[in-house]
């Protein structure tokens, strides 16, 4: 994954306690990856990588009020083939 990248984003609610929620559904789909941290940038052990996407704004404020609606929220994100 890199600058140019582009990507699908999931939230997944960890614990199973959030309903409503399709953690299988991407909440952002098909956006652009604008800076990637290197694997080996600090997150390597943990297996996290810091992005930065660039997201339309009518989705942003979608994303954000469903993130803080999940009691543990992970996010992921899959590179679009």
């Amino acid at each position: 994954m890199a600058a140019g990248s582009r990507v699908n984003v999931y939230l997944v609610a960890r614990g199973g306690g959030d309903r409503g929620h399709d953690s299988g559904e991407p909440v952002l789909e098909d956006v652009v990856v604008v800076d990637a941290a290197a694997a080996d940038d600090g997150y390597a052990a943990s297996g996290l990588r810091r992005l930065v996407l660039a997201v339309p704004e009518e989705d942003a404020g979608r994303y954000y009020g469903l993130l803080g609606s999940l009691t543990d929220p992970l996010v992921s994100v899959a590179v679009r083939g």
